[in-house]
Order: structure tokens, then sequence, then C-alpha cells
């Protein structure tokens, strides 16, 4: 009777701990996609900043893209524009 009373308590505590495990995956993976979309925000998350213009008809628009705005498109290191010639 003992050894059935230890053999489900050890099933039961592997149980646990393989539960506990996908859980734990599952958790950090949901961390990571959250990080991935709402990082890029920062401390300022639901705060508009930016710059900011007035349509003619009253409409403010907003834009958040600075970080964007600064970035640069092509490297430095992946060569020159060449104005084409036609022949």
């Amino acid at each position: 009777m003992a050894f059935l009373f230890k053999f489900i308590f050890f099933i039961f505590v592997v149980g646990v701990a393989v539960l506990a495990y996908f859980a734990l995956r599952i958790y950090l993976a949901v961390r990571k996609v959250k990080k991935q979309f709402h990082g890029e925000q920062g401390p300022s998350h639901g705060q508009a900043s930016g710059s900011t213009t007035t349509m003619p008809n009253g409409e403010i628009l907003t834009d958040t893209r600075a970080s964007e705005r600064s970035r640069k498109i092509i490297a430095d290191d992946e060569g020159e524009y060449v104005e084409f010639e036609e022949d």
C-alpha cells in the first residue's frame, strides 16, 4: 500500500513539474511577442509624441514615427548611386 501511495505521489509531482514547465514556456513566448510589438513605444505608451499637423478641416494628425524618420534606408557600405545614361 505504501508503494502505491509513493508511486501516485511521484506521478503527481512529475505532472505538476511538466505543467509548470509548459506554463513557463508559454509565458515567456507571450512576453517575447509583447516586447516585440510594444517595446518600441517605450514607457510613454499611450501618449502621443512626434509632430502634429492640423488639417484645413480641423482634423489633427499626429506622426508618432519619430524613430523611423531618422532611420537610414540604405547603409553606408551598400555602394553608390550611379546616374543612368541612355545611349
